[in-house]
């Protein structure tokens, strides 16, 4: 996740606003490790600490516990000074009170938010998160009036919403589909759809993995998981019940889907073995090409030497016929 040899954290404190927090901050410090996911931190330190803010300073045995632990997780990780160990070394400090009176607006937010009947409620309850919630409101009021309740824009420079605004992430994932590509992702071997597939197997061999298949024999292989118990998060021991059960679940769906491809892979039968591949070829014995010069070296050998001397006389008699005549005739003469 993050390539580093040395990593630091400064923050004035660990927890300031949700364990959520807490807990980016150790993953950061720890990742790479088997350190737990937010859902299992968040259940094992939510609640209790939920419960000792409500309850205040008084804590039963099982809260203790938790902080305890939490203090113990975190004692590695925290460089903490304490002000009687540097009060010392730090310059004296003062304090100015500037009072600023609040705005019209900021005014009539102010006593709006505490008229209404949810905040007089909250605060007739007394729970600490709620007060804590109505004085985090007045705070956004009298920071600034646009964190507490945020105006619309009027200008003249505001433009109307676009037509197509609505189609654009539409078209973004309309392409992202057509460029998404599902044979890179699918395995037609595993789905038994690649039909002309180990054709290099013989069928005697296909038919003696077939009858070796020992899928029967992997472990977890027919085990029912059984119904899981309630997700009881304020205990130690029903926590402890609930994440056994999940793991052992997750453990037998791994070994039955191996065990899936291990018989589908064990079925696998050739279309065409390797028998029926040698028999084909044994019959089919294309005869050796010849080459080219050689073949036209016996065309010529073999041509009628008669017919390239016809060649050659008319080519001659074309040229004198006068002498040709003179020949034929003295041949003829002299048969005679």
């Amino acid at each position: 996740m993050f390539r580093s040899f040395r990593r630091l954290l400064l923050t004035g404190t660990p927890l300031q606003n949700n364990l959520t927090e807490l807990w980016a901050l150790l993953q950061f410090l720890m990742s790479g490790t088997n350190f737990a996911n937010l859902k299992e931190f968040g259940d094992w330190f939510a609640n209790p600490l939920e419960k000792a803010i409500e309850m205040g300073n008084v804590l039963d045995d099982e809260t203790q516990q938790r902080v305890a632990k939490l203090h113990q997780v975190l004692r590695p990780y925290l460089l903490r000074r304490l002000k009687r160990d540097v009060e010392k070394e730090l310059p004296s400090k003062y304090e100015h009170l500037v009072f600023c009176p609040l705005s019209k607006r900021q005014r009539f937010l102010y006593d709006e938010f505490m008229a209404r009947v949810q905040t007089r409620h909250d605060l007739q309850s007394g729970m600490y998160q709620k007060i804590a919630n109505i004085l985090m409101q007045l705070r956004k009021v009298c920071n600034h009036p646009d964190l507490f309740e945020v105006r619309p824009i009027v200008t003249s420079f505001a433009m109307p919403r676009s037509a197509v605004t609505d189609f654009e992430i539409k078209e973004l994932l309309v392409r992202r589909q057509l460029l998404h590509d599902a044979e890179e992702h699918v395995s037609l071997d595993v789905l038994g759809l690649q039909f002309i597939g180990h054709q290099d197997t013989s069928l005697i061999a296909a038919l003696e993995t077939r009858r070796l298949d020992a899928t029967a024999q992997l472990p977890f292989i027919g085990d029912d998981p059984g119904a899981p118990p309630p997700h009881d998060v304020r205990t130690a021991a029903g926590y402890r019940a609930y994440s056994e059960h999940q793991r052992h679940a997750a453990t037998i769906a791994r070994w039955t889907h191996i065990g899936y491809l291990n018989r589908l892979r064990c079925a696998r039968m050739p279309l065409y073995s390797t028998e029926l591949l040698r028999a084909l070829k044994s019959f089919a014995r294309p005869m050796p090409a010849r080459s080219p010069r050689r073949s036209c070296a016996r065309w010529r050998a073999a041509s009628s030497a008669r017919l390239s001397s016809r060649c050659r006389t008319r080519a001659g008699s074309s040229r004198r016929p006068r002498r040709t005549s003179g020949r034929r005739a003295r041949r003829c003469s002299r048969r005679g």
